[in-house]
């Protein structure tokens, strides 16, 4: 888990558009390279100033981990799919910015593929023809409950069965989760939560219920903070490693449990969520159960999948 970045892409921060424009400072570090296109501004072709980004990102995939090894011999094929180029742009200005292509032109891609040799992996690799090979690895997704925001308490049923490996709740409202290119998409909120507790076939489980604090007219909400630094752990870690609690609570505000402190590793697992008040518009309960998987090759090399 320490090796998981729970973060955006370039940092804590999640800004939306309207706030990449009043945060200069971080707009001129991020630029890369200027570059002019004629795009069309109220019928006129306008020459406007954009900048080419240059990125370095993993393959989102369990296979894709550092640790892991396939065994020689076996086809692999990658796929990518480009995105819309009103999707692909980061917007600092506060409306809608047409590129007039499809897609923006990447240039120099390049793949980096790790290739291991050593007389060990020739003789682990040799037993694969008498035994077969089992690789593990982690999958995810996404669902989602909406909460019509008309009342104060929520419990929603998550799943029924084995317990994921580990598990990520977060709020958003409906159009940030929808992909409004005005608003970051990694951008998670509190939404005036007021309570959260996990249940266990209707049994609170431990650790839980997380509570927000009051004294007076000021709100903390420090057992989330706390919560998330343990299952994380970085609690107690080096402060160079640890997010700060305010852009924890305003940016990054995330529940995850490991199940580590569960009697019972499966049945009807299900959350109870309190808010301070309604909301006049849907917010929507997302999780991301995270299980783990097995790509079991044959002496032959044939592969299928073990849940």
């Amino acid at each position: 888990m320490r090796k998981i970045r729970f973060e955006g892409h370039y940092d804590n921060c999640n800004y939306d558009a309207s706030q990449l424009r009043q945060a200069t400072d971080v707009v001129t570090e991020r630029r890369g390279r200027k570059i002019t296109k004629k795009i069309d501004v109220d019928g006129t072709p306008t020459d406007k100033i954009f900048y080419r980004y240059l990125l370095m990102v993993p393959l989102n995939h369990g296979l894709a981990d550092e640790n892991q090894l396939l065994p020689p011999g076996i086809h692999v094929r990658l796929s990518f799919h480009r995105a819309n180029a009103k999707r692909a742009l980061v917007n600092v200005t506060n409306k809608l910015i047409n590129f007039e292509s499809a897609t923006i032109p990447i240039q120099d891609p390049t793949l980096h593929v790790c290739w291991a040799y050593s007389n060990k992996l020739d003789q682990q690799m040799t037993k694969v023809a008498t035994n077969g090979l089992e690789v593990s690895y982690l999958s995810s997704h996404i669902r989602y409950s909406v909460l019509d925001g008309s009342r104060l308490e929520y419990t929603v049923p998550i799943s029924q069965g084995p317990l994921p490996k580990y598990i990520i709740f977060f709020l958003m409202s409906q159009e940030r989760f929808a992909g409004d290119v005005m608003l970051s998409s990694t951008k998670f909120e509190t939404h005036d939560i007021k309570q959260f507790s996990l249940l266990m076939d209707s049994d609170t489980m431990p650790g839980y219920p997380l509570t927000e604090v009051c004294l007076g007219e000021e709100k903390f909400q420090h057992e989330f903070y706390r919560r998330w630094l343990q299952m994380t752990e970085r609690f107690g870690g080096n402060e160079d490693d640890i997010m700060a609690e305010d852009e924890y609570l305003n940016t990054n505000f995330m529940i995850v449990d490991t199940f580590e402190d569960f009697d019972h590793k499966e049945g009807l697992l299900s959350v109870k969520l309190n808010f301070c008040n309604t909301h006049k518009d849907q917010v929507l309960l997302c999780w991301m159960p995270v299980t783990e998987r097995v790509l079991t090759f044959s002496r032959n090399l044939s592969v299928h999948i073990k849940k």
